[in-house]
């Protein structure tokens, strides 16, 4: 069931054999994961409250439009919506976080490396788009939920947006020639057309977010920044880039966090009792 669960995480073939090699047989270095509640929804009614900082990690398997709603109910559905699939998809890039850290240190410790720590570092290496461990553990590290949750309410428009509705798309990710999966926006650009990607669920597109950050060049300054800076005000502005409005749609992120008092989600965390040990 375990295995199972990794290779839903990463779906590389390598990079999942590698990962059964090396969780399995590092007994020193335990990982964990979550065991998720899945809930299909008909309405945002149906959405279940986030109460505290210890958040059950219910993952809806369907998106509902917000739009019936009040402003200060939509937001606060929207957030209890996306809240707990975003702290699970963290989670996991914290599990791969503790994996590259373990492989520094056994390097520092001049250990030598196993043929499955080489086909781990080598698979995540490449997942990442990294030169040697040091840049993989920089692109890995994730930032503020403040951060996420407000461009997820930006790009989304607070789960109204047609792109979220009909694609999952929380954070209005274009899609290229090679993109299998897209929507035609009504919109175009300098004569051509305009497309975003189509995803699964929201969880494929909050993971395909956190990956876009980690190795798209264009934030070569938010990943440098990130790795010394966790206060989101400070962090939000190296994000001029996400945006062709630059430095408007940062100020918007700070604005969005500080009207909707996002900052305190940044010490929330998934149950421990929704945590189990992955590895024996």
């Amino acid at each position: 069931m375990f295995f199972a669960f990794i290779k839903k995480i990463y779906p590389g073939s390598f990079l999942f054999i590698s990962l059964l090699f090396f969780l399995t047989g590092c007994e020193s270095n335990k990982t964990y994961k979550v065991a998720s509640q899945f809930l299909s929804l008909k309405t945002p009614r149906g959405i279940i409250p986030v109460k505290d900082s210890l958040v059950v990690p219910v993952i809806y398997t369907n998106t509902v439009s917000f739009k019936s709603l009040a402003v200060a109910e939509k937001k606060s559905k929207f957030i209890d919506f996306i809240l707990p699939s975003v702290l699970v998809v963290k989670h996991d890039i914290e599990q791969e976080q503790s994996l590259v850290k373990a492989l520094k240190e056994k390097k520092l410790r001049e250990k030598k490396f196993t043929p499955e720590d080489s086909i781990l570092m080598k698979d995540l290496l490449k997942k990442y788009h990294s030169k040697n461990l040091d840049e993989l553990e920089m692109r890995i590290k994730p930032h503020s939920t403040s951060i996420v949750l407000a461009q997820a309410a930006i790009e989304s428009g607070w789960g109204t947006s047609h792109f979220f509705i009909r694609g999952n798309n929380v954070f209005g990710v274009w899609a290229n020639s090679q993109t299998k999966e897209k929507i035609k926006a009504s919109s175009s650009r300098k004569g051509k057309a305009i497309f975003v990607k189509k995803y699964l669920n929201i969880s494929h597109s909050i993971r395909d977010y956190y990956l876009t950050l980690a190795t798209t060049r264009a934030y070569d300054k938010f990943r440098r920044k990130r790795m010394i800076v966790s206060n989101p005000y400070t962090l939000s502005r190296f994000l001029n880039n996400y945006s062709e409005t630059g430095s408007v749609y940062t100020k918007k992120i700070r604005s969005i966090i500080r009207e909707n008092d996002l900052k305190k989600f940044d010490a929330y965390k998934i149950d421990p009792q929704f945590l189990e040990v992955a590895a024996d």
